[in-house]
């Protein structure tokens, strides 16, 4: 009886351990069941702040591109109005520099210009070396009428710049075209009077680039030369007497003088120009320069003559007719 009852305690007591252990089990399951669910939970929370995060990273980087984008764009639309303005602004830089021709670009030419003086009148000549020939270049009706040496038995006009010379004009040169109103003429100094010698002399615009063979309407224009508007009448004392006195005028070429050159010096290949500077009579045989996008040129040879009832008009012998072979 002791032993069978020792045997339910025994069973007893086994079967509690079962349900507690069952019970614990029960419970612990629970509770794994739990986490895991929390942590799926958390994980997914996280998964969709990682992706939230994402969106945002991604959004905010399409508004910096595009704002990148619209910034370049302002900068590439800005820096095309810069540089229209800028090559709108060489233009017209340029133009007012080919539109007018300076006193520094005249000033190297001016004593190559040179007053003549013979028997018959006044006129205008520029210096000219060929070779080792110092030359005077101007206009044939100029030195027409020469005075007489009697001692060389020739004929000679006598011309000034910074030194007086006499000027010998009938020479015959192969490189004029003989049916321009233009005489070439050799050059000897007045030795009492000379202060340099006459290679020293200005030469300058016999290495002055010829202008095109028709220079455009508009292109600016200086004629220099000794016009009988800048002859000054002198009486000191018992000497009287005029002095001439080498003026710059300033214009543009106003026409192309085609029927005029053709009618009163032959059948040129070139047209000759109007110009809308002061020619008058003493202007004959200077010199007239213009400008264009490669700078100053040698343009002609101004030529007086009385045109129009009430402009007295010149023209000036296109170079490229003068030089013309």
């Amino acid at each position: 009886m002791k032993k069978q009852g020792f045997s339910i305690i025994i069973i007893a007591i086994i079967a509690g351990a079962i349900l507690v252990v069952s019970t614990g089990g029960y419970f612990g399951y629970k509770e794994i069941k739990s986490y895991q669910s929390q942590k799926a939970e958390k994980e997914r929370q996280a998964q969709e702040l990682i992706k939230a995060q994402q969106e945002t990273l991604e959004k905010t980087k399409q508004e910096i591109e595009q704002l990148k984008t619209g910034q370049e764009k302002q900068e590439q639309e800005s820096d095309a109005k810069i540089s229209n303005l800028q090559q709108q602004l060489n233009t017209e830089k340029n133009k007012s520099q080919i539109s007018t021709i300076s006193a520094a670009e005249l000033e190297p030419y001016l004593t190559a210009v040179a007053n003549i003086v013979c028997k018959g009148g006044e006129g205008s000549g520029f210096l000219w070396k060929n070779g080792k020939e110092y030359l005077i270049v101007t206009n044939q009706h100029v030195v027409d009428n020469p005075y007489f040496n009697t001692i060389k038995n020739d004929f000679f006009c006598l011309a000034s710049t910074d030194n007086l010379m006499q000027v010998y004009p009938y020479l015959s040169h192969t490189m004029l075209n003989a049916s321009a109103d233009i005489a070439v003429a050799r050059l000897e100094l007045v030795d009492s009077v000379a202060s340099s010698p006459i290679e020293s002399l200005n030469y300058k615009l016999s290495l002055l680039r010829r202008c095109l063979n028709n220079n455009p309407v508009g292109s600016p224009v200086a004629i220099v030369g000794f016009p009988a508007f800048g002859e000054q009448y002198l009486d000191v004392g018992e000497v009287s007497g005029t002095k001439s006195n080498r003026i710059v005028t300033e214009g543009i070429i106003s026409g192309h003088d085609t029927a005029v050159s053709t009618e009163l010096f032959g059948n040129m290949p070139y047209s000759n120009y109007f110009v809308s500077a002061k020619i008058d009579s003493g202007n004959s045989g200077g010199v007239a320069l213009s400008k264009d996008t490669s700078g100053l040129c040698l343009l002609g040879v101004p030529t007086w003559i009385s045109l129009g009832n009430y402009e007295t008009q010149g023209i000036v012998q296109n170079i490229n007719n003068v030089f013309y072979k």
